[in-house]
């Protein structure tokens, strides 16, 4: 009996042990259920992204207007331009979810945080409903900046990534059209690159390069640049020197000559006159005689 009684005691106490931390745990839940909502913030929409069909803003003493048509963004005053498409869905994005951090109740001097009527204001509407809130200072310490709805006493601080996606001008949105317009000639130059135009011209300028056939054909006809080599190396007189070689056999067979053909007669005529080489022979035949 006390084993069970025992046993009884033990079961009781765990299970008060187990209630009481199930109804702790629900506490917890519940208080942290209550402080989430503060945590995130306070939502100053009720939209969606997909909401905003249109918003504007000031930036540099310039009111930017664009409005959405069929999900595409285009630029109020002109719908020709081309614009960079999720610039504009994030600004949107950022308006619908706009969240104040902090809440400041009954200020009697906005312009302590910068808000007047010479504010910045950025407008937002989708098809029911519309917003408008001023701009204020930005307190770079805490990253927010303070904004409020116009002529009220209740100021809102909000993450300075919203404010900042604000800071741009139609041209900053605009889609880079002259760099695509450079990549486009960059890639047609890229495409003569591929024809090889200029290079096929500097070929046919090779093709072209009659000097070089006219020097390749020279080079065949290598008769010239012969002579001119042997005019090069020894001038004109070894063309005379040349020709004296031909006409060496003349000389070889009459040394005497010295003036030409002409003189081959007259040296043919010395030859006869060399009496001595004509006169051996006779001398021989009187020897002969002598000898009889």
């Amino acid at each position: 009996m006390k084993k069970q009684k025992k046993q009884l005691i033990i079961l009781i106490v765990v299970i008060l042990v187990l209630g009481g931390c199930f109804l702790g745990l629900r506490q917890y839940a519940a208080k942290q259920e209550s402080e989430t909502p503060e945590a995130e913030g306070t939502a100053l929409t009720a939209l969606t992204k997909e909401d905003v069909v249109r918003f504007a803003y000031d930036y540099e003493d310039v009111t930017y207007e664009y409005d959405k048509v069929d999900d595409t963004w285009y630029y109020t005053p002109d719908h020709e331009l081309t614009l960079t498409q999720y610039r504009l869905n994030t600004i949107a994005g950022n308006l619908a979810g706009l969240t104040a951090e902090d809440t400041i109740e009954n200020v009697e001097d906005l312009s302590q945080y910068g808000l007047s009527e010479d504010s910045r204001t950025v407008t937002f509407a989708s098809e029911g409903e519309s917003y408008a809130f001023w701009i204020g200072d930005h307190n770079e310490l805490m990253g927010l900046y303070y904004i409020c709805r116009p002529s009220e006493t209740t100021v809102y601080t909000v993450k300075e990534s919203v404010i900042t996606s604000l800071n741009l001008n139609v041209e900053d949105i605009v889609e880079e059209e002259e760099e695509t317009t450079t990549e486009a000639s960059e890639a047609e130059t890229l495409g003569d690159g591929t024809e090889e135009v200029p290079e096929t011209e500097a070929q046919s300028d090779g093709i072209e390069e009659i000097p070089e056939t006219e020097a390749l054909e020279d080079g065949t006809e290598e008769v010239p640049e012969t002579e001119a080599q042997s005019d090069e190396t020894e001038g004109t007189p070894e063309t005379e020197a040349s020709e004296d070689g031909t006409e060496e056999v003349p000389e070889a067979m009459n040394p005497s000559n010295e003036t030409g053909e002409p003189p081959e007669t007259e040296t043919l005529e010395g030859g006869t006159e060399e009496i001595p080489e004509t006169e051996a022979p006779e001398s021989g035949t009187e020897e002969a005689a002598s000898a009889g």
